[in-house]
């Protein structure tokens, strides 16, 4: 699976970035950051924190997406800092659930 989702990003020119499964994408509040270590198998949960009400699969996509691009930015950031002159061009795509 992640072979071929490397190959169709690069047909469509697109970046292929894989998170850590453990990262806790659905548990982590996309909104304020609140990690909630009690969630089990709800669909829905409600923020303790910012009250916010969160789709499990919804939050984790933009969970996902923001890890994704911070992991990018981390990158790029250690290619200038080395002094690589190559130039990474991001793009942003709206996501909407």
């Amino acid at each position: 699976m992640f072979r071929n989702a490397q190959i169709q990003s690069q047909i469509y020119g697109k970046t292929f970035r894989q998170v850590s499964r453990w990262h806790p994408s659905s548990k982590t509040c996309n909104n304020c950051g609140y990690y909630n270590k009690d969630l089990k198998y709800e669909t829905e949960w409600e923020c303790p924190q910012c009250q916010k009400i969160h789709d499990r699969d919804i939050n984790a996509a933009k969970n996902i997406l923001k890890q994704g691009l911070n992991d990018l930015i981390d990158e790029t950031m250690n290619l200038w800092s080395r002094g690589d002159s190559t130039v990474i061009l991001l793009s942003w795509e709206s996501i909407s659930p």
